[in-house]
């Protein structure tokens, strides 16, 4: 996509909170060496990242906010990547085979109506830029999950707990 300006929302990736801790740009900048950092989350200053918190429903997701991630190079100083946070709750997999295009939605299209990208940036980026080569190409889709505490059992085995033993 291409950005168009710099959002007017604040600047950092999308804050979660868990207990008593926050993931903000400062925390997760730990998370890697200084130069990844500065790529993810830019410097003082000079911010490559903005997020807008959301709330809204339709047909089984939340959105709860998205971020914008300046991916600029030297040939296209306008790129940028979207993020979008989704609570889900209907079934997961057909969710993420229809984001990633693996097959078709018999629901519909996914990012449609209120969670149209071109809708949600509009006057802030372009979502399909007609001078770069990927424009005819699908989205990409790379989906991390968050497991709540009914989808640990599936996950770990029943001798290990969260975060121990190189997991």
């Amino acid at each position: 996509m291409r950005l168009l300006r710099v959002p007017a929302w604040p600047d950092g990736p999308f804050p979660f909170e868990l207990g008593s801790r926050r993931t903000d740009a400062p925390t997760r900048s730990t998370y890697f060496a200084p130069a990844s950092a500065r790529a993810l989350y830019g410097a003082p200053g000079r911010p490559r990242r903005w997020h807008l918190p959301l709330d809204t429903k339709n047909d089984g997701l939340h959105l709860l906010g998205m971020e914008l991630l300046r991916a600029a190079t030297a040939r296209n100083p306008e790129h940028a990547l979207l993020v979008l946070h989704f609570s889900v709750e209907r079934p997961l997999l057909p969710i993420l085979r229809a984001l990633a295009g693996r097959r078709p939605n018999p629901t519909g299209e996914l990012l449609t109506g209120p969670f149209d990208p071109a809708g949600l940036l509009a006057g802030v980026a372009d979502v399909r830029d007609p001078d770069t080569p990927f424009a005819i190409a699908r989205p990409y889709t790379v989906a991390f999950m968050t497991p709540t505490a009914r989808h640990t059992p599936a996950l770990r085995g029943p001798n290990k707990g969260v975060g121990r033993g190189g997991e």
